[in-house]
């Protein structure tokens, strides 16, 4: 790059390259594609790079990079969605507390035993599917929080928000994903309450 000398590049390297992978997967869940996700890594890393030095004085460096990824996924999207809005327009013109488990390993582990192995790979593609039906905001805190296992304190941090956010956040995106996934099920429910009738 341009202007940025070997030795910096080797201490930016250095910062960035033991956290990679933890952003890369947070990346991947808020986008829900590999590509998408390698394009945002890439962005959050071509924004930091000159800020070497300020980066080399974070105390906390995985959080503060996870912050700045997440805060980047949000802006991108709310640029796409006013980029959406816009073209509807025109097209138009035209013409409970005992939450506190994560959800999406009690809702994955409903199936159970070997033999279960497809319907399991099939149910973890359904869940990711309904964290792509969330918003932004809730999708990062299911993933933060349920998948990758952080605590409460630390997704505050990284969203810039207070700790009872946070908590209330998480309550209602889990009911939310539970009514979803009830609306799922209730086909395949229906279907064996008939079968069990006859």
């Amino acid at each position: 790059m341009l202007g940025f000398g070997k030795k910096r590049a080797q201490q930016f390297d250095a910062l960035v390259r033991p956290h990679l992978d933890s952003l890369f997967r947070l990346a991947y869940h808020l986008s829900g594609e590999r590509s998408d996700a390698e394009d945002l890594v890439q962005d959050v890393l071509v924004k930091l790079m000159p800020k070497t030095d300020e980066l080399a004085r974070v105390e906390r460096l995985r959080p503060w990079l996870k912050r700045v990824l997440y805060r980047q996924f949000i802006d991108h999207h709310r640029k796409q969605s006013r980029r959406l809005d816009v073209n509807l327009t025109l097209v138009g013109n035209a013409g409970s507390e005992d939450d506190s488990g994560d959800i999406m390993e009690r809702i994955a582990n409903t199936l159970d035993g070997p033999a279960d192995s497809l319907g399991r790979q099939q149910l973890q593609q359904s869940l990711q599917k309904l964290l792509q039906t969330l918003s932004p905001d809730q999708r990062a805190l299911i993933i933060m929080h349920d998948m990758e296992g952080r605590p409460q304190e630390e997704i505050a941090d990284i969203l810039g928000v207070p700790v009872g956010t946070v908590k209330s956040r998480l309550h209602r995106t889990r009911a939310q994903l539970k009514r979803k996934v009830a609306l799922e099920l209730e086909p395949a429910a229906a279907v064996s309450r008939v079968k069990s009738k006859r």
